[in-house]
């Protein structure tokens, strides 16, 4: 059975399976008792700001991309002439790749400390860039090479900064003065987050979700062996306790400008005091996310005029009613 409802701000997915087990059947026959497993899953889904206009003011200390392949023309930024991507030998396809980055004070940094100089990267991946060693904030632009590892020399000797097996250049304006956008495309690569001088944190799409949830069984007994993802990533249950059966919280960062969430639940349970019998269940459930572009709030936030409607608002509590999924009417004057 599968029960599942979605509101503003909870996804609830609960599965019960039930067992029977087997009885030796006396001549007054009586029913054979049976045992469940039952799991509820609560997973929050906070409102996500995606803005639509530029919120860099300072110069980058800090940017992440998405990968994605493709060539230039699929580009979709407001940089004008400081943006520039040229495409080579076709341009770059969904193979995997090796990417270098830099500026004119040398090769930026990935978030793990390594230098970004022939990185293998694949459709999909996510690549946290960092000012070069001994620099606090990029300059005022970054070249992205993307090559294809298979043309490349085998003997190469200069330093990433070369043509050898290129694919796409790309040039991408860092200082703030031009627009830097959530989702920007350049390229072959995407804007997932960045920090500026300006900012105390990263602006980001990729935000915290609180999964939590609990695993009881029908006759109060523990149960062995669950293994619950959210987008690929497998969260354990708590360790087994008696009579309280299983439970766990987690935060896990997850990309909310997708326009589908995809939850899957895969468990294998067995029934401690029964051994043999398991609750065995997998469902994958996919729900519309309302989190794609800025709120009505957000929206009036940007335009000056409108100073006093979102003053009122936040005064009200009423801009967490239009944070949500609607449909509003809005009138002010």
């Amino acid at each position: 059975m599968l029960i599942l409802s979605v509101s503003h701000d909870t996804l609830t997915t609960h599965l019960s399976t039930f067992l029977t087990t087997t009885t030796i059947q006396s001549q007054s026959p009586t029913a054979a008792p049976t045992f469940g497993c039952d799991i509820t899953l609560e997973l929050p889904k906070p409102h996500i700001p995606l803005v639509s206009q530029s919120t860099c003011k300072g110069k980058l200390t800090e940017l992440t991309l998405k990968y994605n392949g493709g060539d230039c023309t699929q580009s979709n930024n407001e940089q004008g002439g400081k943006f520039e991507c040229e495409d080579f030998n076709g341009g770059p396809t969904d193979a995997a790749v090796e990417i270098t980055v830099f500026d004119k004070n040398g090769i930026l940094k990935l978030g793990d400390g390594s230098s970004a100089v022939y990185v293998d990267v694949s459709v999909g991946d996510i690549l946290t860039l960092e000012p070069p060693e001994d620099e606090t904030q990029f300059q005022s632009e970054i070249t992205i090479l993307v090559r294809d590892p298979q043309a490349m020399q085998p003997a190469n000797d200069d330093n990433g900064t070369g043509d050898d097996g290129l694919l796409q250049k790309i040039i991408v304006h860092t200082s703030c003065s031009q627009d830097l956008r959530l989702l920007d495309i350049f390229g072959s690569t995407q804007v997932f987050a960045y920090t500026d001088t300006k900012k105390d944190g990263p602006v980001t799409v990729m935000q915290p979700v609180i999964v939590s949830g609990g695993l009881v069984n029908n006759n109060g007994q523990n149960i062995n062996g669950a293994l619950f993802e959210l987008n690929g990533d497998p969260i354990a249950f708590g360790n087994p306790i008696d009579g309280e059966g299983l439970s766990f919280e987690e935060t896990m960062m997850t990309d909310l400008s997708v326009a589908e969430l995809e939850y899957t639940l895969d468990f294998d349970g067995t029934l401690v005091e029964f051994p043999g019998q398991v609750c065995d269940t997998s469902t994958d459930v996919s729900v519309p996310n309302r989190n794609l572009g800025p709120s009505i709030t957000e929206i009036a936030a940007s335009v000056s005029d409108l100073s006093t409607l979102v003053f009122l608002l936040e005064l009200t509590g009423l801009d967490e009613v239009l944070d949500g999924p609607g449909s509003f009417t809005v009138f002010g004057k």
